[in-house]
C-alpha cells in the first residue's frame, strides 16, 4: 500500500487504473517519504547494511525517474544525492 503522511492509501483515492505520469508522480512522492524517514533514522543512529541498501536503491530509483522529460515540472527538479548522500 502506498499511502500519504497522513497513512491514507493513495492509489484508492485515485481508483483503480491511473496512467504513467500519475504512477511516476507517485513514484517520486512515496520515494521521496521514504528517504525522508531513512534519513530520519540515520540522524538518530548509523543505518544498517539493508537500510544502506534500501537507500542507494531509493536513491538510484530517483535518479531514474529524473531523466523523465516532465520529471521537473512535477517536482523532481533538485539535486538527488546532494539532498539524500548515499
Amino acid at each position: 500500500m502506498i499511502a500519504d503522511n497522513s497513512g491514507i492509501n493513495v492509489l484508492g483515492r485515485l481508483g483503480c487504473i491511473v496512467n504513467a505520469e500519475q504512477v511516476l508522480v507517485l513514484l517520486i512522492d512515496y520515494i521521496s517519504m521514504e528517504l525522508d524517514s531513512l534519513e530520519e533514522e540515520e540522524a538518530v543512529r548509523p543505518l544498517t547494511d539493508y537500510a544502506s541498501g534500501r537507500k542507494a536503491a531509493l536513491v538510484e530509483c530517483l535518479e531514474l525517474i529524473q531523466r523523465w522529460e516532465d520529471a521537473a515540472k512535477n517536482g523532481l527538479d533538485w539535486d538527488i544525492e546532494a539532498n539524500f548522500p548515499v
